[in-house]
């Protein structure tokens, strides 16, 4: 599960879907994998990017 790249809520990033794809991209090229869930940092959500 992709949880992000650094530890700002993520309704605080102006591009909430890059900041997911980044940190999915690190993952995957990291473990040979791709994450197949999200958990947003803080434990929060927003419209854009809802868990």
């Amino acid at each position: 599960m992709g949880h992000a790249y650094d530890q700002l809520p993520i309704h605080k990033h102006d591009d909430q879907a890059a900041m997911i794809k980044r940190s999915m991209d690190i993952l995957e090229r990291f473990t040979g994998k791709r994450p197949v869930g999200w958990l947003g940092p803080g434990l929060t959500e927003t419209y854009e990017t809802p868990e």
